[in-house]
Formats: structure tokens, sequence, C-alpha cells
């Protein structure tokens, strides 16, 4: 899995597919995930009466992942000029989306259209 990151220059421009938002590097849209993440959960955290425990078990940990995995630096580039530093940040944030959405679709169905319809946005 590493050998990927040490192929992509953490100073390029990258463009986010999902919102096709072109970023000046890496670390400026890893700030961008950091920042909308934090808004999500804050959102989420509003009607927490409504969610369970492992779902706030789900939602902290995707929260601290952001924060402290993919924008450790908080605006420098650590470890070189490569993505390698960000290997175990990117699959860990990458790992836990899925898991919410595996989670969302288990334990949620009520809400399932329109979380599908909000995740697409």
């Amino acid at each position: 899995m590493g050998n990927i990151y040490l192929k992509v220059s953490s100073h390029q421009e990258v463009k986010y597919s999902k919102f096709s938002i072109p970023f000046s590097s890496w670390c400026t849209l890893f700030d961008f995930i950091d920042l909308e993440t934090k808004k999500v959960v804050k959102d989420l955290l509003a009607v927490k009466e409504s969610l369970d425990s492992e779902m706030m078990m789900l939602l902290t940990y995707i929260e601290n992942c952001a924060e402290n995995d993919l924008n450790f630096s908080e605006g420098i580039i650590l470890g070189g000029s490569t993505l390698e530093f960000y290997t175990r940040g990117i699959h860990d944030y990458r790992k836990s989306c899925e898991k919410i959405v595996d989670y969302v679709d288990e334990n949620y169905k009520s809400y399932r259209k329109e979380f599908r319809e909000n995740s697409v946005k």
C-alpha cells in the first residue's frame, strides 16, 4: 500500500474528484477534509440523542483521524516530498468512512435514502 504514496509529490496540485475543486497541495486538501469532517460531526452531534453509542464512537474516531492523522502537520508537509508520511492516516480515514457507511446501512435503515442523497452531493 505505501509504495504508491512514495510516487505522489506532497507539493503538487491536486483535484479532489468528488468536488472537482483544485487544491494547491495535498496538505491543503487534507486541511479541507479536516474542516469538512468537523462540520459534519458537529452537525450530527447536535442530534446525538438520536444516535447510538457505536455511531458516536465512529464519529469521534473519524474526527480524530482527520485532525491527528491527515491534518497532523496543519499546513506543513512533514516527512519529505511524498505522501509516505500520510499513508496510515489516509488509509485509516478511508476505512473509517467505509465503517460509517456500513453502520448506517445496517442500523439506520429509515434514514438510508436521505443519507445516500446527501453523500452524493
